[in-house]
């Protein structure tokens, strides 16, 4: 009645986590990732990652940014 079960769109194939928004405004360079708990043991402090941002067409700015993980809470 609602729509039907959520589909997960191609882009996010191979994806393990989400960023959270960030504002225009933010001065400290970094952005929180939220990751399933089965997918925390794959991301290790100090290890590299790739956010790609949605297309303009769905409200990103369609580039890829290369980032480091240095902080976790479990």
């Amino acid at each position: 009645m609602a729509g039907g079960e959520f589909e997960e769109g191609v882009e996010f194939d191979g994806a393990i986590g989400r960023t959270m928004y960030d504002t225009p405004t933010s001065k400290d360079n970094t952005v929180t990732v939220l990751l399933p708990s089965d997918k925390i043991a794959s991301l290790p402090a100090q290890s590299l990652v790739r956010i790609k941002s949605r297309s303009i067409e769905k409200g990103g700015d369609g580039r890829q940014y290369l980032g480091i993980v240095v902080q976790g809470l479990c």
